[in-house]
């Protein structure tokens, strides 16, 4: 949820207003993390919420609602997927007369990738620790085949890991995008 919070509170201390969020229906608890922390900082702010939920089935169907979300909801001035499936199903829209779509939109990406950082305007992405999650998924399963309980149960852990905001130009302050810089 945190991760999500500061990236839409990000948004906001840029300008932008009229922020979406862009997620699945389920009940995966890490989605529904990213979730409350968007409506938390949506709420803090006074800011109106813009929420599609998708079921997803497939990169086409998903890009066609994304598409249409986004033409219904033209004054939405920036954009926030909860997850990286869901930004690159987006980026299809940079392959038609859609494009405008999203470069005229203050985007971010849950979950970092290479391409992020070559698309112009450069991505801001919300990256998680993928080998400090891998090296504690690691030493709970360690820990756990050393336990020498014999009735099968096991705790269950929760561990939470700091995730970074990687600012791109695509968030850059709205007052900012609009003056032309020379070179």
């Amino acid at each position: 949820a945190k991760a999500t919070a500061d990236a839409t509170a990000h948004l906001v201390d840029n300008g932008f207003k009229n922020i979406a969020f862009i997620t699945i229906e389920t009940a995966q608890q890490q989605m529904l993390d990213r979730l409350d922390g968007y409506r938390n900082t949506i709420k803090r702010f006074g800011l109106k919420e813009n929420i599609l939920q998708i079921v997803y089935t497939d990169q086409k169907t998903t890009v066609g609602k994304i598409k249409s979300f986004l033409l219904e909801n033209k004054d939405t001035d920036a954009v926030l997927f909860a997850a990286n499936y869901l930004t690159m199903s987006a980026l299809q829209l940079f392959k038609t007369k859609d494009k405008t779509l999203l470069t005229s939109k203050a985007l971010i990406s849950f979950d970092d990738f290479e391409l992020l950082e070559f698309i112009s305007p450069s991505i801001t992405s919300i990256e998680q620790p993928i080998k400090a999650i891998a090296g504690q998924i690691f030493q709970l399963m360690l820990k756990r085949l050393d336990a020498k309980k014999t009735d099968g149960l096991q705790e269950s852990s929760v561990i939470k890991l700091p995730a970074s905001l990687i600012k791109r130009a695509s968030t850059a302050a709205k007052l900012a995008k609009k003056v032309k810089l020379v070179s």
